[in-house]
């Protein structure tokens, strides 16, 4: 789906290889549900085409664009639907004929030739799309792989590898993701899997030091979903609330969760104490950011295996120079280093997020100290621009490749 209000590092990624002199056209399977108001969304040049979704309505239309890949490729056109009816009837894959489907349109919009290499975000429907169009029409396409993706369970690891063998090249986001498909896929994942880190503009997140910090503030953002890991944040502000500290917090986002956080604030005396701001435009967050004291990132493995693989927040947050207590967990690490510009504690303990928290509000020369060493970090490692130009390069090798 384009655009989504939580996946800014894809418009980011499109709006700098557009600022490369990359011509992008942008295929999405699925409507937007909510308006989605970032700058960097409505900045983009490149044109939107939305790929039929849901297929019966679209019967005519699938029709008359089957008809037409079929006779520029006849033969491709016949392997391709032997290929997925086999995986649906001897491999259990019923949901591939609607993917077919949507590559079929997808093929369709590429007759007129001026697409030369496909890239889908996250190895599920959209890469499955991209792989299949590819079939029908030649044209190459790579993949980027994220979380919940590959971590939670029902994820087809065997479909993945497919993807892989397949594809020109794929991307992870942390050295944490590729460690965990080379264990879960082996030595297609090791020799086919690019680590790109996400990156971040840092002429929109950076330090001010004209906009003073609330010394007493505790800032939280992130979709209010189990993985974010709220619940133990809240259990943690009443471990402080209850020894007398004095703070307060915001927790920026929406979602699914937010009746039952709501409820939980009430339920532990917290009402006075944190509030749920809701969810705020990527161009509001650096001022956020810079009022925080501190900005924690509770990640916690969720029931069904989601994780964050490399939160975009905590990139943000330090290219503003905030200080960091983060979990310990997934690229997490790679981001924050643990008493240099920021703290880490274990997942799920309300009682060490308590303490680090306490830690960072009781001394300010720590905070800034974390904050300056975090600054540093992003401009080293996750500057979008630097990250995408390596993104590029694999593009342009990728183009080369099919051409050859």
């Amino acid at each position: 789906m384009f655009p989504q209000t939580s996946e800014t590092f894809i418009a980011n990624e499109i709006r700098q290889l557009e600022r490369l002199g990359v011509e992008v056209r942008i295929f999405s399977c699925m409507h937007p549900v909510v308006p989605v108001s970032h700058e960097c969304v409505r900045l983009i040049r490149g044109p939107v085409t939305y790929i039929h979704q849901p297929l019966h309505r679209h019967v005519r239309d699938l029709v008359r664009e089957s008809v037409a890949v079929y006779r520029r490729d006849p033969r491709r056109f016949r392997r391709t639907a032997r290929y997925v009816l086999a995986q649906m009837l001897t491999r259990r894959r019923p949901y591939l004929w609607c993917r077919f489907m949507q590559a079929v349109s997808l093929a369709n919009s590429l007759s007129c030739g001026d697409v030369h290499h496909l890239h889908a975000h996250f190895s599920h429907g959209a890469t499955q799309v991209a792989m299949l169009a590819r079939m029908l029409t030649g044209t190459g396409f790579s993949f980027t792989a994220h979380a919940r993706d590959i971590f939670t369970r029902g994820v087809d690891y065997d479909l993945l590898r497919e993807e892989l063998e397949r594809a020109e090249f794929a991307i992870t986001v942390s050295r944490y993701n590729k460690a965990f498909l080379i264990e879960k896929l082996g030595a297609v994942a090791r020799d086919r899997v690019q680590m790109v880190y996400n990156g971040v503009d840092l002429e929109k997140f950076s330090p001010d030091t004209t906009i003073g910090r609330e010394q007493d503030l505790v800032l939280g953002v992130g979709r209010l979903v189990e993985k974010k890991g709220f619940s133990y944040l809240l259990e943690a502000l009443q471990i402080l609330h209850e020894r007398g500290r004095r703070l307060r917090c915001e927790i920026v986002g929406d979602g699914e969760l937010r009746g039952r956080l709501q409820r939980e604030i009430v339920r532990r005396g917290l009402g006075q104490v944190v509030e749920l701001v809701g969810p705020r435009s990527q161009e509001e967050l650096p001022l956020l950011y810079r009022r925080a004291a501190v900005v924690v990132m509770p990640a916690v493995l969720a029931r069904d295996g989601n994780r964050d693989a490399l939160p975009t927040v905590l990139l943000e947050a330090m290219a503003c120079g905030a200080p960091i207590v983060a979990s310990r967990l997934t690229g997490i690490p790679e981001i924050v280093e643990d008493g240099t510009s920021g703290l880490l504690v274990d997942p799920a303990d309300p009682v060490s997020l308590a303490e680090a928290i306490d830690v960072l509000l009781e001394h300010p020369h720590l905070r800034r100290r974390f904050g300056e060493e975090g600054h540093a970090k992003v401009e080293r490692e996750f500057d979008l621009t630097k990250n995408v130009r390596d993104l590029h390069r694999l593009f342009g090798r990728a183009r080369e490749g099919v051409r050859a």
